[in-house]
């Protein structure tokens, strides 16, 4: 079966500019003459279902935490090298795992540093734009549950259409022309769980149609009005940041089963929207990495080593060891 890039990107999740730096690059380069026809850039790429095959394998690589040049090393092996590979990077991820049984396993050190709702939202924000400035890995740390079907392609870009039909008659942010980009992202969030993603899917599709840019400015401001009302992701991650420190402050230790519990409600948080577990694991480590920073335990703790920062880094730790 022959795919278009676009419905490439919607399928797997991977952006466009991923996909064509990968086929322009050894040792997919060799494809490139059969993907692109004419070699010309105007000209809409075409990819088989082995190509298809090989984007979900640099998606698997990449969940494991994987840069762009260790996957083209990768890429340039044989299939028994690579399953070796594989279980390279698999061991190295337990690997990390494991070093949390260097930490003792306690209560927080005494402290009265007063933290409200405000300032934990706020640092929960610098989480989320901290595992997004790692953009390389997050986009493709998905491992998406469902296909994207042909009508899906079909409907997506009828709505897209009727959208563009609007164009000039209403503004960018009426209930009509939400109510349209709404369609279109149910659509691709079977295959584009994170929001980032999604959006710079759709924006791809709008900006691939044969159609007028102002329309497509249009359809564009629309998009961006749609998504910037959807919830942030950090209110739902504050919520249970402060759960966790009130049981830290009422004297829980982080092996307690109400921390593992609280925990448990963040690996629920991003597996309800589409990671792997692979994928969650990675997320959760960053958010160990994030509280274990001198300045999140100045703003928590006045750097107090043993506060409510530490206690939430080991208490995932903990988590992440025990699973």
């Amino acid at each position: 079966m022959a795919y278009t890039l676009r419905q490439a990107v919607l399928r797997t999740g991977l952006t466009k500019s991923t996909i064509q730096r990968y086929f322009k690059d050894p040792p997919l380069k060799f494809r490139q003459a059969e993907v692109n026809k004419d070699n010309d850039k105007n000209t809409e790429w075409t990819l088989t279902d082995d190509d298809m095959e090989v984007l979900w394998q640099i998606k698997i690589y990449q969940s494991l935490g994987l840069r762009r040049p260790d996957v083209i090393k990768i890429l340039s092996k044989t299939p028994i090298e690579r399953q070796k590979e594989l279980d390279k990077a698999i061991k190295s991820l337990e690997q990390k795992i494991e070093e949390a049984k260097l930490y003792s396993t306690t209560r927080i050190n005494y402290f009265d540093k007063k933290i409200d709702s405000n300032e934990i939202q706020s640092i929960m924000k610098e989480v989320i734009k901290t595992v997004k400035s790692e953009y390389h890995k997050i986009e493709d740390l998905n491992i998406y549950k469902y296909q994207f079907s042909e009508d899906d392609d079909i409907n997506s870009d009828k709505y897209l259409l009727e959208l563009k039909e609007l164009s000039g008659t209403i503004s960018p942010d009426d209930s009509k022309a939400l109510t349209l980009i709404k369609k279109v992202d149910d659509i691709v969030y079977k295959v584009n769980k994170e929001k980032i993603t999604r959006f710079d899917s759709i924006k791809e599709g709008i900006l691939d149609l044969d159609i007028d840019n102002s329309s497509k400015e249009f359809m564009i401001q629309a998009l961006t009005s749609y998504f910037n009302n959807i919830v942030d992701d950090s209110k739902n991650l504050s919520s249970i940041t402060l759960n966790i420190m009130d049981l830290a402050k009422k004297g829980e230790k982080t092996t307690s089963a109400k921390v593992k519990n609280e925990v448990q409600k963040i690996w629920n948080y991003y597996d309800d929207i589409g990671y792997n577990h692979v994928g969650i694991s990675f997320l959760l480590q960053v958010f160990i990495k994030f509280f274990q920073t001198e300045e999140i335990r100045n703003r928590l703790d006045g750097n107090n080593e043993r506060g409510v920062a530490w206690f939430i880094a080991r208490s995932i730790e903990i988590f992440l060891l025990e699973r």
